[in-house]
């Protein structure tokens, strides 16, 4: 298993066109990270210059661009938003075609309980589809990460996953699981990665108060082994999170090196990987 960081940390806002993308990917890789995930802009998907470059400066340190952040409206009751959610998927895999990039991370948004959730379930599938069937033909896949119930009311845990992957019936849509929403979620962490097994695509390593690994209480080792007993070979990110204003660190470049490199240390320490 490789493991790789999210870059959301280093700064609000933080993308894979910002001005400091390069100090960041030279320290993950200095400390021994394999790969990013990021946000990058779809508008700028015709700009074949630009993901050249950014190509080549992950390949000069050794680094894979695992996952692109995606759309979250394709359960919106707007259609107009639905259609939005497929042409940014579109676009985001032509630029991870670009860039070897394999995942683009999609998720579901709240939704006003007046909804029928029959309706919402059978737009969604819908929407979903048409991305994936495109996402197929480009040789990038989707992988959906659920959130948990104060996130989201739509999809919560891994039953939901499975059955949305089955009812959209596509060979490039895959699950993501998050130890952060499994902590919330699930009875355990070791059923979910059973239940999905061929399923999983993608995996976030995100402690339990969305700090340094180690930090807070997610029982890791367990989580590891599950995957391991399944013979899961792809990625983990390692994903610090703010979710308000007030929480971002006062440099928060620095304060992500450090996560970075506490999160690192705290899985050799595992002695799993």
């Amino acid at each position: 298993m490789k493991v790789n960081f999210s870059l959301f940390p280093f700064e609000k806002n933080f993308t894979l066109h910002n001005q400091r993308l390069e100090e960041a990917l030279r320290f993950l890789s200095s400390v021994g990270y394999d790969g990013v995930d990021g946000v990058v802009d779809p508008q700028r998907a015709h700009e074949k210059e630009t993901w050249k470059n950014l190509k080549k400066m992950l390949s000069e340190y050794n680094l894979k661009l695992v996952c692109i952040f995606g759309a979250t409206s394709f359960n919106s009751p707007d259609p107009f938003e639905r259609e939005k959610a497929v042409k940014t998927t579109k676009a985001l895999v032509d630029i991870a075609s670009m860039l070897s990039c394999e995942n683009i991370l999609i998720g579901g948004e709240r939704l006003n309980q007046d909804v029928p959730v029959e309706k919402v379930w059978k737009w969604t599938v819908k929407a979903i589809k048409k991305a994936a069937d495109y996402a197929l033909e480009k040789g990038v896949d989707l992988v959906y990460e659920y959130w948990n119930r104060f996130e989201t009311n739509f999809i919560n845990c891994t039953d939901d996953v499975i059955k949305l992957i089955e009812d959209v019936g596509s060979d490039s849509l895959y699950a993501v699981l998050d130890t952060f929403h499994m902590n919330i979620e699930e009875k355990s962490f070791t059923e979910p990665v059973k239940k999905l097994w061929k399923r999983l695509k993608h995996v976030h390593l995100s402690e339990s108060n969305r700090l340094a690994l180690g930090e807070g209480h997610i029982d890791f080792r367990t989580f590891l082994k599950a995957l391991k007993n399944i013979g899961y070979d792809g990625y983990m990110c390692v994903e610090v999170f703010y979710y308000r204003d007030r929480d971002w660190p006062r440099n928060p470049f620095e304060t992500a090196k450090d996560y970075a490199l506490k999160s690192i240390n705290f899985l050799r320490n595992l002695d799993i990987l």
